[in-house]
């Protein structure tokens, strides 16, 4: 007898199936229709698995052979989502309320765990990885490049717009340091304000950000807007990201609700330095603090009931970049295919455990309940356009997102919305070469050609007046460069001010940051006069170094305080402070009264 290529077989896999089942499957791998019996058909279809598995599997179709496969080479476990995403087709697995008519064979060897999750019993993965080739890994589809026009999808019979929208492009890769240099100028100034609660930039501040924008921000404006007023407007996207991108990078933190440049900002600022911004990019890659999903306004209910079941943001952004390590670079792709890849790539996510506490409008009408994905298209939109595009590792397409819907459409209140999203136009994406590189897929990152840029914003005179050089009109963070040390004499003349350097250097600011912004941005350098008057003013800084907070006592007269002061125990704790009074640091309070009462002092309360 042909040795059998398993030692033992889990019968306890076809007990759990019903006896009309059992009969169906026992036709399907050619066995006798006298079995009838539960029992028989049992001990026959088990002693035909442990003798001829490749019999049994020849009876199989194809999509059969194809789940056996990726779970016998995925230790036993198979996610029906990877393996629908991968091979486009559902998972042919079995379930406990199977019908007669819907049996298949991979019920003989499937079972469901206590976590209800499908995997074959380790005494068959063996058996299976010897007999069914391992699957090849999934493949991304790409297209050469993203049409001139998108023909948005009929959705009802009366929709109003299937006009044809142009598509617009943006290569992040190209502005991505440009922006950012300007931001953290605008930072160091003091100029970016944030909320109290979830530390996003104020509506001045994403004004004044939008400023900084190398060209303006992602053309969402619907054409509608002009016709309609009840027409909803998309809002910013890049200009609100830098404010909350620049903390997930631990480029800037908040003091007293104004963002402050951290040790890592003030070296980019300094000049582009792609390594430094690696190190960002990582930080952000594991920030939990800011969720990409909360930008999507009208899904209410994050900050409720659903919060506790939100997963972190962490959770997913990772295996969203796990997926993009194998997309082909400077290749586009289609938004679908992205989202089709994360999961057939075997880099799945959820946003949330529980989604029926998320609702449109009303939570009695609106709640969400099965969604089967769509939260997490709506979710990769936003990490894709607002955060990986804005950073510059990805290049986009996209249209306007009014009357789209592309997920969770047709639901309850959503006749009240123009759009579910601002990033529901999103349409193709692309892994650029920056991008690359910070994902460690590329050794060398080689900026791509643009127009030269003029850094002599300015001539500094020696005596200390700063002559604008340039045409055009200062822009915001210009303008805040100059407000940290000058001050405005006249519309092209600025005058370096000792009093706006102490300022500065009250908020933390260091001569170091000032020098290296008159240096970057002046065509004739630091004359000597300058950089005496900046010397002068860095030794007057350093002069006065900030103590630590201290009580002052005062005593009958000198001799009693020179006294305590001189003692061997008590001048560890305490100093002279004036002729007869004693400065106690707060620390030393308590180690201070005690040895006083062994001198046979004592402080009243």
């Amino acid at each position: 007898m042909e040795k059998s290529p398993m030692s033992t077989y889990p019968t306890k896999i076809l007990e759990d199936l019903n006896v009309d089942v059992l009969k169906v499957l026992a036709r399907k791998m050619g066995l006798p229709k006298s079995l009838t019996r539960k029992g028989d058909l049992v001990e026959a279809m088990a002693r035909k698995v442990e003798n001829d598995l490749q019999g049994v599997l020849n009876y199989m179709p194809n999509a059969e052979l194809l789940l056996l496969a990726e779970a016998a080479f995925h230790n036993g476990r198979i996610n029906p989502s990877v393996f629908s995403s991968k091979y486009g087709i559902p998972a042919p697995l079995p379930n406990p309320w199977m019908r007669s008519d819907q049996a298949v064979l991979t019920a003989l060897m499937f079972q469901r765990n206590t976590l209800n999750i499908y995997e074959v019993p380790k005494e068959l993965i063996k058996a299976l990885r010897d007999l069914l080739p391992q699957p090849a890994p999934a493949k991304v589809k790409t297209i050469d490049s993203p049409p001139a026009l998108y023909v948005p999808p009929k959705r009802y019979s009366h929709s109003r717009d299937q006009t044809p929208r142009p598509i617009r492009v943006h290569e992040g890769e190209r502005v991505v340091f440009k922006e950012l240099r300007c931001v953290l100028r605008l930072v160091q100034a003091g100029k970016i304000k944030v909320t109290d609660k979830g530390r996003h930039p104020t509506d001045g501040s994403v004004r004044l950000l939008s400023t900084a924008l190398d060209s303006s921000d992602f053309d969402l404006k619907s054409p509608f807007e002009e016709t309609n007023k009840y027409e909803e407007k998309a809002g910013a996207v890049r200009a609100h990201a830098w404010g909350v991108l620049i903390q997930q990078c631990e480029w800037a933190k908040p003091r007293a609700g104004i963002l402050a440049l951290t040790e890592a900002g003030k070296k980019l600022l300094n000049g582009p330095d792609v390594n430094r911004y690696k190190d960002g990019v990582k930080a952000f890659l594991n920030n939990d603090d800011f969720d990409e999903l909360n930008r999507i306004e009208h899904i209410r209910g994050q900050s409720g009931r659903a919060k506790r079941d939100m997963t972190l943001p962490s959770e997913r952004k990772i295996p969203v970049i796990d997926s993009i390590f194998q997309w082909p670079v400077k290749q586009w792709l289609n938004l679908e295919e992205a989202y089709r890849f994360v999961f057939a790539s075997g880099n799945d996510f959820m946003v949330t455990h529980k989604s029926y506490h998320l609702y449109f409008s009303e939570f009695q009408y609106g709640h969400f309940g099965d969604i089967k994905g769509e939260l997490e298209r709506q979710y990769l939109r936003a990490l894709l356009m607002e955060s990986l595009a804005t950073l510059g590792l990805l290049d986009i397409a996209y249209v306007f997102p009014h009357h789209l819907w592309p997920e969770l459409g047709d639901r309850w209140g959503e006749d009240e919305m123009s759009f579910c999203s601002r990033y529901d136009g999103l349409l193709y994406v692309r892994l650029n070469g920056l991008g690359a590189y910070l994902l460690d897929l590329s050794d060398t990152w080689t900026p791509p050609v643009t127009a030269e840029e003029n850094h002599n914003l300015f001539t500094l005179l020696p005596n200390r007046e700063i002559a604008i050089t340039q045409s055009k009109k200062l822009s915001p963070d210009e303008i805040a460069g100059l407000e940290i040390c000058a001050v405005l004499k006249s519309d092209y003349v600025w005058e370096l001010s000792a009093n706006q350097i102490l300022t500065y250097f009250e908020s933390g600011g260091s001569m170091e940051e000032i020098t290296a912004f008159l240096k970057s941005n002046s065509s004739t350098g630091i004359p000597e006069t300058v950089g005496v008057f900046l010397r002068d003013m860095a030794e007057k800084v350093s002069a006065v170094k900030e103590g630590e907070e201290a009580l002052l006592f005062t005593v009958k007269d000198e001799v009693t305080a020179a006294l305590i002061a001189s003692d061997s125990d008590a001048r560890k704790y305490c100093f002279l402070a004036g002729a007869n009074r004693l400065a106690v640091p707060k620390k030393n309070q308590r180690a201070f009264r005690s040895v006083l009462k062994k001198l046979g002092y004592v402080i009243p309360s």
